[in-house]
C-alpha cells in the first residue's frame, strides 16, 4: 500500500487548477447575471446595450473553465482524490471491522 500523499505537495501541484476552475465558474455566472440585468431585466433593447466585448467575455469565461476541467492536471487531481477516497474508505472499513 502506498503512503498517503503530502498535503503540501498536493496543494502546490493542483491548487492553481482547482481555483482556476472555481474562478471561471464565478466569473461566468457574474458576467451572465450582469448582462441579463443590463439588458433583459431593465426592459431595454438588448441590441442597444450589448457590445461585442461583453459577448466575447460571456463566451470566453465558460470556455476557459471547460478547458481547465478537461486539462491533464485537473484529470490527475481527480484521480488522486479518488485514490485518497479509496484509502479513506479502506481505513473506515478496517475500523468498523474491529
Amino acid at each position: 500500500m502506498k503512503a498517503p500523499p503530502s498535503i503540501n505537495g498536493f496543494l502546490a501541484r493542483y491548487f492553481p487548477v482547482f481555483m482556476g476552475t472555481i474562478f471561471m465558474a464565478i466569473f461566468s455566472g457574474s458576467a451572465s447575471f450582469s448582462m441579463a440585468g443590463v439588458t433583459y431585466l431593465r426592459g431595454l433593447d438588448p441590441a442597444l446595450k450589448a457590445n461585442y466585448s461583453v459577448g466575447a467575455i460571456l463566451v470566453l469565461f465558460p470556455l476557459l473553465g471547460l478547458l481547465l476541467l478537461n486539462s491533464k492536471r485537473h484529470r490527475e487531481m481527480r484521480q488522486k482524490l479518488l485514490e485518497i477516497r479509496r484509502l479513506k474508505e479502506a481505513v473506515i472499513a478496517k475500523h468498523k471491522a474491529r
